[in-house]
Formats: structure tokens, sequence, C-alpha cells
């Protein structure tokens, strides 16, 4: 073998080893920048009045988008709003900008600060899936319920189901 040879695979060899070190440096790099912590603190910043603050932080969101379908086997989500009962819609509608969902109950909720939610419910869900009960615990309609109402709402949902079947039951009490 020449000499020129030699240097050539060499010079090859080189490249080779230092491509193979980039890759495993780039591969670390990726895996680490993966993995998010569960709970992150971040302080929170006044806001002004009449501006609705975000009831998640952005990490904690960013954070289960992150987690792998194949890992994660279970994620129940249990959420309680409280609030006035500020509209009730016990007609029904659709919604043009939720892919034209239609639902056969609303309840908007506010709070103090005059933040509000709005809630839907569709037929299937109204019927097997919400409970609606009085201060006493007694079962009562939605057409009972009425604007100024101290309410709370139990919601229990699934978060590996789809959007349009992930509530597992829902508990509206009037207070």
């Amino acid at each position: 073998m020449s000499n020129i040879n030699k240097i050539l695979i060499i010079v090859n060899a080189l490249v080779v080893i230092t491509v193979i070190f980039l890759g495993g440096l780039y591969i670390k790099k990726r895996q680490r920048t993966e993995i998010t912590p569960q709970q992150i603190s971040t302080p929170t910043k006044p806001q002004s009045p009449g501006v609705q603050t975000q009831a998640l932080d952005n990490q904690v969101v960013d954070s289960l988008k992150k987690l792998k379908e194949g890992i994660l086997t279970r994620s129940i989500l249990i959420n309680t709003y409280e609030g006035k009962v500020a509209e009730v819609n016990t007609k029904g509608g659709r919604l043009p900008w939720a892919n034209d969902f239609k639902y056969a109950f609303a309840l908007k909720i506010v709070n103090s600060k005059g933040e509000s939610n709005t809630f839907y419910y569709n037929q299937i869900e109204m019927t097997e899936k919400v409970v609606i009960v009085d201060g006493s615990g007694k079962a009562i309609k939605p057409e009972d319920i009425k604007t100024n109402d101290p309410v709370m709402i139990e919601e229990s949902m699934d978060l590996k189901k789809d959007w349009n079947n992930n509530l597992l039951n829902l508990k509206i009490t009037l207070r």
C-alpha cells in the first residue's frame, strides 16, 4: 500500500469516528431535553383587573404533552370549579369553533374576580354521566339551576381518551 492510501484510510477513519462521536452527543442532548420535571414552581405575575388568568401553568401542560403513549398507562384528571351561575342553556346548540360540537346543556360560571368559564355537555353525557344536586344532595333537573346560584362542579376525565369521549363523571352541586 502506498503512503497516500494509508493517509486516506486514516483520514476516513477519523471522519467516521468524529461523526459517530458527534451523533452520540446529539442523541444524548435530545434525550436530556425531552425529560421534563413534573412540578415546576413559577412566580405568579400580578394581573390587571378584568384580565382572565390561565389556571394551569404552560410548563405543566407542555410536560403532559411529552408523555409517551406506551409508557403512560392511565391519566385521570379531577377538576373542581366553584363560582356563581352566570348563564344556563338547557335548550342546547352547536359550537362552530369546536368542530360543530352539538351540546344539550351549557353552564357558564363566574368567580368573584369576574373571570368565567363555560361548560358544554352533549346529550349522552347529560343522560349517562352528569348528576345535578341541590345543597342537601337531592337530585334536581338542569332547569332548576338559576342565574346567581352558587355552584360547585366536580369533573373527572380520562386524558387517554379523545376529547369527545373523555368525561368519566360530573357532579354539579348548587350550594
